[in-house]
C-alpha cells in the first residue's frame, strides 16, 4: 500500500487498518524513501491512536532524522512533520525545554513551516500559554491560507477560551473529507453540547457516521449521538443507537456502557429526558 493510500484511511481514521497495511508494506518495500515515508505515517498514527508512549513517539520521529539510507529531497516535504511529532511528543510528557530545544532545532532545519507552527502552538496550549498559542496560528494561517492543521487548531483554542462563535468559524473551514474534518465536526458537537442545542448536536454525530462509518472511532460517536439524543428528548432513537452500539461491539468497553444505559432507559421508562 502507497503512502497516498495510507492517508486515505487516516482521513477515514481507520487507524488500525492504516498500522497493519504499513507493517505488511514495510516487510516487502524495497524502495528506502517509500519505507521512510510509511515509517512517517507509523509515527503519526502513534500520536494520533494515542497508544504509543511518548518516549516511543519521539524515537520513531528522531529515527526518522537520522536514516542516512534516505534521499533527502526527496522527503523534504516531509520533514516538518517530522519535526512537529518530536515537539509533540516533549509536549505530551510535559518537558517544556526539552519541547523548547526541539522547536528551536525544528526552526533552524525547516523554519516556519506550518506543521511546526501548528506543532509548537500545540505546546504552549499544553503549558497554558494560550496568547502564545493564538499568534502562533494566527502566523500559520496567515502564511499557509485555508490549511485545514491551522483552522483545527484555532477552533480548538476558541473552544477552550469559550468563543464558540470562532471555533465554529474556523470549524467551518475544514474540507470534508481531509485529514481534519472528522475532528473538526466532533468540536462542533461538542460546541452546541455546550451550548444546550442537543438536537443541532445529534446531527453532527450522525453526520459522522454517514460519512465515516468505518473509523476507528465510529461507536464512540455513536455513543454520543445516543447521548445527545437522550437530552434533547427522543429516547426511542437514543435507544436504537445504544442498541446499535452494544450489537457492534457487545464485549467492549463502551458495548458494556451502551448496554447498561439501554436498561437504565427501560427501567426509567416514558419519564426519562
Amino acid at each position: 500500500m502507497t503512502p497516498t493510500e495510507i492517508d486515505a484511511l487516516l482521513a477515514a481514521e481507520q487507524y488500525r487498518k492504516a498500522l497493519s497495511s504499513i507493517e505488511l508494506t514495510l516487510a516487502a518495500e524495497p524502495d528506502a524513501s517509500t519505507r521512510w515515508r510509511l515509517q512517517l505515517r507509523r509515527a503519526r498514527l502513534s500520536l494520533l491512536m494515542g497508544e504509543e508512549a511518548a518516549d516511543e513517539l519521539i524515537l520513531l520521529a528522531g529515527d526518522l532524522l537520522v536514516d542516512d539510507c534516505t534521499d533527502r529531497a526527496e522527503v523534504a516535504a516531509e520533514l516538518p512533520l517530522v519535526h512537529a511529532l518530536i515537539i509533540r511528543g516533549y509536549a505530551r510528557k510535559r518537558c517544556q525545554d526539552l519541547a523548547g530545544q526541539a522547536v528551536a532545532a525544528a526552526r533552524e532545519a525547516v523554519g516556519e513551516a506550518l506543521d511546526v507552527l501548528v506543532a509548537e502552538g500545540g505546546c504552549a496550549m499544553t503549558f497554558d500559554e494560550r496568547e502564545a498559542a493564538r499568534e502562533l496560528y494566527e502566523r500559520a494561517l496567515e502564511l499557509y491560507p485555508g490549511e485545514g492543521a491551522a483552522h483545527l487548531a484555532m477552533a480548538n483554542l476558541a473552544y477552550v477560551v469559550g468563543d464558540f462563535d470562532d471555533a465554529l468559524a474556523h470549524q467551518q473551514q475544514l474540507d470534508e473529507g481531509g485529514l481534519h474534518w472528522a475532528r473538526g465536526v466532533r468540536l462542533r458537537g461538542t460546541v452546541h453540547a455546550a451550548r444546550h442545542e442537543f438536537d443541532a448536536e445529534a446531527e453532527q454525530w450522525l453526520l459522522l457516521l454517514e460519512r465515516v462509518p468505518d473509523g476507528d472511532w465510529a461507536v464512540t460517536d455513536r455513543l454520543a449521538l445516543a447521548l445527545a439524543l437522550v437530552a434533547a428528548g427522543r429516547r426511542d432513537e437514543a435507544m436504537e443507537q445504544f442498541r446499535t452500539a452494544w450489537r457492534d461491539e457487545p464485549d467492549s468497553g463502551e458495548g458494556q456502557y451502551a448496554r447498561e444505559r439501554m436498561e437504565f432507559l427501560e427501567a426509567a421508562g416514558e419519564d426519562t429526558a
